[in-house]
């Protein structure tokens, strides 16, 4: 399959940077080029502040992406979002608070999807599973 492409935030942000909007966009045309695509998008928040503010933070987060591929003219249905807040921390050991501030987006889809995975200049970002 794809690799995951995670997309960072300032602390207490849910606005993508010039970089992470740009790799939405190049993520929302591979989906319009492939109608089998999807994606689950996957929002996160550091434990720095409160447990239900986290939450609708890292909501928040995700749906900043949803923002992107509805602007870009994907058909809704194709994204799955859900926000975490801190109760899934990024695998990277690093300590700092700014590695779980994310949103995880798993590129999902049928054969001709998943064989013509988005790799741009714009995916800065891409980690492999």
């Amino acid at each position: 399959g794809c690799p995951d492409v995670v997309l960072h935030f300032a602390a207490g942000q849910a606005e993508l940077g010039p970089a992470e909007a740009q790799a939405a966009a190049a993520i929302a045309a591979w989906m319009n080029s492939y109608p089998d695509g999807r994606v689950e998008l996957d929002g996160h928040a550091s434990a720095s502040g409160g447990e239900l503010a986290n939450l609708r933070l890292s909501r928040r987060r995700a749906g900043a992406v949803v923002r992107v591929l509805d602007a870009a003219g994907v058909p809704p249905g194709r994204a799955l979002v859900r926000g975490f807040g801190a109760y899934v921390p990024a695998d990277d050991p690093a300590p700092e608070a700014s590695a779980h501030r994310r949103v995880v987006i798993r590129l999902r889809g049928g054969p001709r999807a998943r064989a013509a995975c988005p790799s741009s200049p714009a995916l800065p970002a891409i980690e492999e599973p």
